[in-house]
């Protein structure tokens, strides 16, 4: 979420800018336990993608095999994750991979700003 390197190097926005932005596994620690917002994580994430977007969303929250998954709040739905996901780009498909994880992608919305 913060920009590595020298002040003098390109942004890594600009350096791995390209047509299809991925973020797989991620959200759910930015959001349950960095305190990231949802629109900071969304407005960075399209800062990446020219065209596309391919965000997972874990609805259990965080989840491990050895100790299970802890509880999420109960805001965190995929109800609200899409909500959100649509105020920034364009929703093309979801699919539920498993019971944890669902796959989300989209179109950059062009009347953002970046």
């Amino acid at each position: 979420m913060y920009p590595n390197g020298n002040i003098k190097d390109v942004p890594p926005k600009e350096r791995f800018r390209s047509d299809i932005a991925c973020c797989l596994a991620t959200t759910h620690h930015l959001l349950l336990t960095q305190g990231y917002s949802i629109d900071k994580i969304f407005e960075t994430i399209r800062t990446y993608a020219n065209k596309y977007v391919f965000i997972e969303f874990m609805p259990k929250g965080l989840y491990s095999k050895k100790y299970g998954s802890q509880k999420a709040p109960d805001w965190y739905t995929t109800e609200w994750f899409r909500m959100n996901f649509m105020k920034y780009f364009v929703l093309r498909g979801e699919i539920k991979l498993n019971e944890i994880r669902y796959l989300f992608w989209g179109g950059v919305l062009t009347n953002k700003t970046s």
